[in-house]
């Protein structure tokens, strides 16, 4: 067995603590897919429990050598993923925004790429860019996905209710209060949004009220 072999064998297993110094050992050899060990080594960092800004090394060049279309994905979304975590979102939304076009027809039905447009949407929302967020969420809720368009939904009225468009934001809550009834953890984080949505129905007709 390589060691490159027998660092994808403890990666496999989920023992990063001993696949990450193997990975590290493979930067630079020959025959070695190289974009694979570094975005391996990042990887390996994120689960160890380190400071996720450690692998914003690996990814970073892993993402800039790729050649598969898939592997340039993930390590451009393991980054901005970090970034979002370390609260610097405008980086993200720049990183997200240069990702997302270069997304293959592979990538299209994959749980990743919409988790990269939903908080592509979010940085948007953040930066007060509400309709551009809008139309990002809206390309959520028609992924496959349930929990995850419940919240872009649950988002969009918020961004709806911010440029103003009451009307609009009306007939969104009564599609999310007319959803079905999911299951398991997202029944839970169903059940709360539905209350926020409810309140935010009330703020919404008393603002219409009051006009």
């Amino acid at each position: 067995m390589t060691l490159y072999e027998q660092a994808v064998a403890f990666l496999n297993e989920k023992r990063f603590s001993e696949a990450f110094p193997l990975f590290k050992q493979c930067i630079g050899i020959d025959g070695i897919s190289q974009p694979d060990v570094l975005f391996n080594c990042g990887w390996c960092l994120e689960n160890m429990g380190n400071s996720g800004k450690q692998a914003l090394s690996y990814y970073l060049p892993s993402y800039s050598s790729a050649q598969r279309d898939e592997l340039k994905f993930h390590a451009g979304f393991r980054y901005s993923w970090i970034l979002i975590e370390e609260k610097e979102y405008s980086k993200a939304q720049v990183f997200l925004s240069k990702i997302l076009p270069e997304t293959k027809l592979c990538l299209a039905d994959s749980l990743i790429l919409r988790h990269a447009v939903y908080w592509f949407a979010f940085c948007l929302e953040l930066e007060c860019r509400f309709l551009d967020a809008i139309d990002y969420y809206r390309k959520v809720e028609t992924f496959n996905g349930e929990g995850l368009a419940l919240e872009a939904q649950f988002r969009k009225i918020i961004c709806l209710n911010q440029v103003g468009n009451l009307e609009a934001a009306l007939q969104s809550i009564d599609e999310f209060l007319n959803s079905p009834t999911l299951s398991g953890d997202d029944r839970l984080r169903q059940s709360e949004l539905i209350r926020l949505v409810v309140d935010e129905k009330s703020q919404i007709e008393r603002a219409l009220t009051e006009a």
